[in-house]
């Protein structure tokens, strides 16, 4: 299938394994300049070659997506290397062990924040700017069905939840200039 994505410049983050590696290869498949972020420097490795043997073209950036100024020197760094970014995929997320409510102490929330959604805005804020300047780009979150609301999973849940309201904003304030933003919302998958 020909999507139009040739050469076009494509961040995925998390994108060295699981649906991030899914969504890498997909795109590899469809010849986009691919730019995974990821902070498994190993296993990044083993996706780049694995797009890389298949014809594609990638490259990965050890990076912790938590981290702003080395997530916003990242970006700069791949809009230098890679080309201007047409397409984000926010991908990067945790999901630890299912509690009840009452059994979620203050450290998990704020794991899973820091590990859900920060980095969708984190990576988002510096990606978009010169996505605006350009007036073109696409931004995709992926988000889960547990942001509807799912037994023992009250963070995780939560946090996607906050992905999806996240992502109608953006779609909302920068649709005026080309920039289209959706988010995905995929049920349990076991890699």
């Amino acid at each position: 299938m020909d999507l139009g994505l040739a050469g076009k410049s494509v961040i995925v983050t998390g994108g060295a394994s699981n649906i991030g590696r899914a969504i890498s290869l997909a795109f590899g498949a469809e010849r986009a300049v691919i730019s995974i972020l990821d902070r498994d420097a190993k296993q990044t490795a083993r996706t780049v070659a694995e797009i890389g043997a298949a014809g594609g073209d990638a490259a990965g950036f050890a990076l912790d997506v938590t981290d702003s100024a080395a997530t916003t020197e990242a970006v700069a760094r791949v809009e230098r290397e890679r080309g201007p970014v047409a397409v984000l995929v926010n991908n990067v997320g945790w999901n630890g062990d299912a509690r009840f409510f009452l059994d979620l102490p203050p450290e998990r929330w704020d794991k899973a924040y820091r590990l859900n959604l920060f980095p969708t805005f984190n990576v988002t804020h510096a990606v978009l700017p010169a996505m605006v300047e350009r007036r073109a780009g696409a931004i995709v979150s992926i988000a889960s069905d547990a942001a509807f609301g799912e037994y023992r999973m009250a963070d995780y849940g939560a946090m996607k939840a906050g992905v999806l309201a996240f992502t109608r904003t953006i779609a909302k304030e920068y649709g005026r200039f080309g920039i289209r933003a959706n988010a995905v919302s995929p049920r349990l998958v076991i890699p």
